[in-house]
C-alpha cells in the first residue's frame, strides 16, 4: 500500500538505501544489505520491488555485462515534489486555494508567524 511519496514502506526503505549509496549499486549488494539487516528476501522478492520502483519512475538500472546497476532516477526532493503535485492535482483539481481552505477548515486560524512564512514564500523570486 502506498505510504510516503506514493511508495510502499519497503519501496521507500530500498530507495533510502540506494540514495545513501551515492553511486550505482548492484542487485546482489542490495540483496545482501537487506538480508544482513533483518530481511529474509529471495531474489524474486527483491526483483519485484525493484521492478515496481522502476515502473513508478523512482529508480533506473543499466546492464553492465551480466549485472544490473541500480541508481535513483529521482532525488528524494524530486520524488517529494512529484508526489505533492500529484496529490494537489488529484485531490484538489490543482487548486492551492482549495487545498489551503481544506487544510484550515476554511477558517482564518493561521498564526501570524505562519502567515508571515507563507507570505515570504510567495514573495520569493
Amino acid at each position: 500500500m502506498p505510504n510516503r511519496y506514493g511508495l510502499s514502506d519497503t519501496e521507500l526503505e530500498i530507495m533510502e538505501m540506494i540514495w545513501s549509496s551515492q553511486c550505482p549499486i548492484y542487485f546482489n549488494q542490495i540483496l545482501d544489505f537487506f538480508n544482513n539487516n533483518g530481511k529474509d528476501w529471495k531474489k524474486q522478492t527483491l526483483h519485484t520491488h525493484l521492478s515496481r520502483l522502476i515502473e513508478k519512475g523512482a529508480l533506473d538500472c543499466k546492464n553492465e555485462g551480466r549485472k544490473k546497476a541500480y541508481f535513483p532516477k529521482l532525488t528524494r526532493e524530486q520524488l517529494t515534489q512529484r508526489y505533492a503535485k500529484s496529490f494537489l492535482n488529484n485531490a484538489f483539481n490543482g487548486s492551492l486555494n482549495l487545498f489551503l481552505s481544506a487544510l484550515t477548515g476554511n477558517k482564518k486560524d493561521c498564526t501570524q508567524e505562519e502567515l508571515d512564512e507563507l507570505r515570504d514564500f510567495l514573495n520569493k523570486d
